[in-house]
């Protein structure tokens, strides 16, 4: 009797040390996990990701910018800025080959644009806030040779190196119109393809200043567009304006290009 209490004592202080270390494991599972949660769940900011970035992809400044704007295979260059940003801080970097893909759309339009995965990439923005994440972002799609401009778009300009961008920021046009020969003048929408943001602006706009009044050869395809072009005829005559339809079309093209034709004769002859 006294050998089997024994033995159930033993059996239960065994089952209590057992149940002890549970509870002292699961204790311990218990901190390690929420800690572990609480680490993985912590936010990490931009400023963060760009310096991890920064650290990861190689860096330009101006001087390297230009030295490799000049040497034999020039890179395409990437401005990940968004239109309404180019128009405010004073248009882009004058350079060839030169494409605004916003960085939002960065993986699906630069596929589009460059297709060689090993050709020359340098790619910017205004302040390096973005293009180190950029350049980052391509490197992981496989490009493989790509550089951020840190100096950014502002470093360009304060240097005050060749800028492109719209000539008439005051204007709906992007170039005001200008005399190409006498009489015919031309003014430009935009400079850049359709899309939703420019619909409508990428035509070479002229008109013809005759006695009669103006012919409008090309008006663009939006009311803003066409009352932009019309203040800047107004600024240049008094003629009343004539429109041109389908029938007429034909007659006011040919009539302006023999009057086209023969201003540049003219011109050819007094030289």
């Amino acid at each position: 009797m006294a050998q089997n209490y024994l033995w159930s004592s033993v059996f239960v202080l065994g089952s209590c040390i057992v149940a002890k270390r549970k509870v002292l494991i699961s204790t311990i599972l218990f901190i390690v996990f929420f800690s572990c949660g609480a680490q993985s769940g912590q936010i990490t900011d931009g400023h963060t990701l760009v310096e991890n970035a920064a650290s990861e992809i190689t860096n330009i400044n101006t001087d390297e910018l230009l030295l490799i704007s000049e040497s034999a295979s020039p890179p395409i260059y990437i401005d990940v800025r968004t239109p309404a940003e180019i128009d405010q801080q004073g248009g882009t970097i004058d350079l060839p080959r030169l494409h605004n893909v916003e960085r939002g759309w960065l993986e699906y339009k630069v596929p589009e644009r460059v297709r060689d995965k090993d050709h020359p990439i340098v790619v910017f923005c205004d302040t390096n806030q973005r293009s180190p994440l950029a350049t980052a972002a391509l490197m992981k799609m496989g490009y493989t040779n790509v550089k951020n401009y840190s100096d950014g778009f502002l470093g360009w300009k304060s240097k005050g190196l060749p800028l492109e961008g719209d000539s008439a920021p005051i204007s709906m046009l992007y170039r005001l119109p200008q005399k190409v020969v006498p009489q015919v003048w031309s003014a430009i929408g935009f400079t850049g393809p359709g899309d939703y943001f420019n619909s409508g602006h990428n035509n070479n706009l002229t008109f013809i200043i005759t006695d009669e009044g103006v012919v409008v050869v090309n008006a663009g395809e939006n009311y803003l567009l066409a009352k932009a072009l019309h203040n800047e005829i107004k600024n240049l005559t008094d003629q009343p304006g004539k429109i041109c339809d389908s029938r007429k079309w034909a007659r006011t093209r040919d009539a302006g290009f023999k009057l086209l034709a023969g201003a540049r004769g003219s011109s050819s002859r007094t030289r």
